[in-house]
């Protein structure tokens, strides 16, 4: 049996439902009419708490009594980083895979990542900074679109995770293309990876309100870069150009978060790709260590295979037509 007693806060009432052995739950009508409550009217739906951030509590001489009147209502969509996440150690080992090499190349290779650690990510959740990517988005027609509202369920967890992970979370390029010769008379390669490109960057103030999106929790907008824009790549890429000027073409292949650095030896690569990891540190990127694949001889780079031979097709990418001598098609789903 669960007892419900009304109280007076304010204008508002204030409808308190307790139970034995179960925390009460506070609803408040905050308009200025009375509403009335059906029998079995569903209030909310309860969720698993999927993290908790700290507040920061001063003394005061006053004893404060929480009542219902002292009672305020919660602030939503409302995010405070925790401090704790800025804990980093000063130096630490990236998660490289780097079994393929002798012990001497090993330990040079993890002494150079070590020092250049701050390059990767330390974990899903440190996102890099790039100051100097300020996308603006420019419209030619301002009017706001509309469209019929697609309803999701407000118990939908994945994604209603999703928009709170993102809640914590228009000009033109040239054509830009790969130049693979200077790839050709290498022997080593290394291909650095960013985790969550795009984010890294940020929109202007007067274009965020360009990127709002309604959902059942809330009215959001983009602070940081969003995939998806038109025009995104185009500015990523000159970002990537800006940050690796001097590198670029001569020890290093940038496409957007992709990286090829290059060189005829070993020593030399232990020596060319450190001033590429700085360059990334300055301009505030982040790699992430898992995507890395560094200190090969042969590596897979935007549906190539790249060697001291040359390149050649990735077969994984042309095995699907390959497959079709053997088995043509016979539907349209098939084909698809």
């Amino acid at each position: 049996m669960i007892e419900c007693v009304l109280a007076t806060r304010g204008t508002a009432d204030v409808l308190v439902v307790s139970r034995q052995d179960v925390s009460s739950v506070t609803v408040a009508n905050t308009s200025k009419h009375d509403l009335i409550l059906s029998p079995h009217t569903i209030l909310g739906h309860l969720e698993e708490i999927k993290a908790v951030y700290p507040i920061t509590v001063e003394s005061s001489d006053e004893t404060v009594e929480t009542t219902l009147e002292t009672m305020l209502p919660i602030q939503l969509n409302e995010v405070t980083n925790n401090p704790q996440h800025n804990c980093k150690p000063p130096q630490l080992d990236p998660p490289v895979k780097l079994d393929h090499l002798s012990s001497d190349q090993e330990q040079r290779v993890r002494q150079v990542l070590r020092e250049e650690c701050h390059a990767f990510a330390y974990d899903d959740k440190d996102v890099g900074c790039i100051p100097t990517l300020n996308m603006h988005i420019t419209l030619h027609d301002t009017t706001p679109v509309r469209k019929t509202y697609i309803s999701v369920s407000e118990t939908s967890a994945p994604r209603k995770n999703s928009i709170e992970n993102l809640y914590q979370t228009g000009t033109r390029f040239p054509e830009f293309r790969i130049r693979w010769t200077p790839c050709m008379e290498s022997s080593w390669f290394s291909v650095l990876d960013q985790g969550k490109a795009y984010h890294q960057g940020f929109l202007v103030p007067e274009s965020r309100p360009l990127t709002a999106f309604i959902t059942p929790w809330g009215l959001y907008q983009w602070n940081r870069k969003p995939f998806g824009l038109s025009s995104a790549p185009a500015e990523f890429q000159r970002s990537m150009e800006d940050c690796l000027k001097g590198l670029r073409d001569v020890t290093c292949q940038p496409y957007l978060d992709d990286n090829l650095v290059h060189s005829p030896s070993f020593d030399s690569h232990v020596d060319q790709i450190r001033p590429v990891l700085q360059q990334y540190q300055k301009h505030g990127v982040k790699l992430s260590p898992q995507k890395c694949d560094v200190f090969k001889r042969r590596v897979r780079f935007l549906g190539r295979m790249i060697s001291e031979e040359g390149y050649t097709m990735d077969p994984a990418e042309i095995a699907p037509v390959q497959a079709l001598k053997h088995q043509p098609p016979s539907t349209v789903g098939e084909l698809s």
